[in-house]
């Protein structure tokens, strides 16, 4: 990853943590080697359990949902929004294609301004994400790690990058297409 801030698995500040729990060995192996002195688990998701358990098919026309990371403009360019990179116009043009009835807005909390587009064009909005995994058959997402929450209850996900945001996130997801323009996980 390369950045040292605190935030990340590995990264400086936590002399005084004894004991990480983590998603996956990946991680865990940062912060073991990082803080040696610590106890470091692998617990894995239960958060995604519930989620799994609300996966089911859905005989309709599919629901398109966009999520959108927040504008974290102190940290890495990685971690910042693609939102205005395809704001409201290519939102309306979404909706010109497959009508905004089926479309669902979804945003981070420190973001839902964005989530007035969705409003403007008569377009579904998820406040919470519970309602996109019970809502949506295919995600369309920047760098939000919802994304990844989808795609871990083998949903389908579109990630859209932005000339803004110099890394793709998802290049470390098996079975990734990767491009420069948008990422299609199937």
């Amino acid at each position: 990853i390369g950045w040292s801030a605190s935030a990340y698995n590995g990264g400086e500040g936590r002399d005084n943590v004894a004991l990480f729990l983590h998603p996956r060995q990946e991680t865990a192996d940062r912060d073991a080697a990082a803080y040696p002195h610590a106890q470091v688990m692998v617990v894995g998701c239960p958060k995604l359990d519930s989620y799994v358990r609300q996966v089911k098919a859905r005989p309709r026309d599919p629901i398109i949902a966009f999520a959108w990371h927040w504008e974290a403009t102190t940290g890495p360019p990685e971690a910042r929004s693609a939102w205005k990179h395809y704001d409201r116009a290519a939102l309306t043009e979404v909706a010109k294609w497959w009508g905004p009835e089926r479309i669902l807005g979804h945003s981070h909390p420190r973001s839902w301004f964005q989530l007035n587009d969705y409003r403007t064009i008569g377009a579904g909005i998820a406040r919470h994400f519970d309602q996109v995994i019970a809502e949506a058959d295919v995600l369309c997402f920047d760098n939000t790690s919802v994304g990844y929450e989808f795609a871990a209850c083998d949903r389908p996900v579109v990630v859209l990058n932005a000339p803004l945001v110099p890394v793709l996130m998802c290049s470390n997801v098996p079975h990734a297409r990767v491009s420069s323009a948008v990422a299609a996980v199937v």
